[in-house]
């Protein structure tokens, strides 16, 4: 199939062939590649017509990559709404010949009006204002890693987003990922910065002190954001966890106020 390298998993889904087929997978898992290899076995290994193969997808900028990706010939790529749209243009009763049907500008505008009547609930607009600054850009939960490879490649684009910002608002002095500006190394301490900005704690951020670089420094106290699930383990292995200990050790021994945040929180 192509030069797709596809793990065991993905092999499995590929060439699975029910009637219904459901694969979960988290955000950055390979779900789009599986699914262009699973469009080449269809018609390349079961002779399936690549007239008769849809996909859809929920918006139009994933609809985009697989056309520009995919390298059979004829498979028709949809959004959810478009094929909506086109059913009901195709098949379309009299009734609804004479109804115009709504456009996506439109649902924007109506999903707009109706979230600003239901922010009037102070509650409910505190979850969207935090959804919004904390969650929206988290495509896993932080601590709900499932290996240290998805670890890296979600921070990489966090620190890659963090990088891009900064090259271009250089000159207006408001550079990085989170909402003050730093150059911010992983998603973790991203939710914390923006956390601690938006509540006015005053903070510095990777502030060397004495050979020891503190992830967050509060006034006299310091932060750490310690890369542990629930029982203690880490997936950034042995030498970190030791790491963790000797942080332990250092404020105790100088008596400092520590915060200690680990990523399963």
């Amino acid at each position: 199939m192509g030069e797709m390298a596809l793990d065991k998993q993905q092999v499995e889904a590929v060439v699975a062939c029910e009637d219904a087929q459901l694969v979960l997978a988290s955000a950055g898992s390979g779900k789009t590649m599986s699914l262009l290899a699973k469009i080449e076995y269809l018609c390349d290994e079961l002779e399936i017509s690549p007239g008769q193969i849809l996909a859809i997808s929920f918006t139009k900028k994933t609809v985009d990559e697989l056309i520009e990706r995919c390298s059979i010939k004829g498979v028709e790529f949809r959004t959810f709404h478009a094929l909506g749209n086109g059913i009901l243009l195709e098949y379309q009763s009299e009734h609804l010949a004479k109804r115009r049907l709504i456009s996506e500008s439109e649902i924007a505008v109506f999903l707009r009006d109706k979230l600003l009547e239901l922010c009037s609930d102070e509650a409910f607009a505190r979850k969207v204002n935090d959804y919004i600054l904390f969650y929206l850009s988290a495509p896993i939960a932080p601590g709900g890693y499932k290996n240290l490879s998805q670890k890296i490649s979600i921070n990489r684009l966090c620190l890659r987003a963090s990088i891009r910002r900064q090259l271009y608002e250089e000159s207006s002095k408001r550079a990085g990922s989170s909402l003050r500006g730093e150059l911010i190394r992983n998603k973790e301490e991203e939710l914390v910065a923006n956390w601690l900005y938006i509540n006015q704690i005053n903070y510095e951020y990777r502030k060397e002190r004495e050979g020891h670089r503190p992830d967050f420094t509060l006034d006299r106290c310091f932060l750490d954001i310690f890369s542990l699930d629930r029982n203690g383990n880490s997936l950034l292995g042995s030498q970190y966890q030791r790491e963790v200990v000797w942080r332990r050790k250092y404020y105790r021994r100088r008596e400092l106020r520590h915060i200690e945040l680990q990523s399963w929180q």
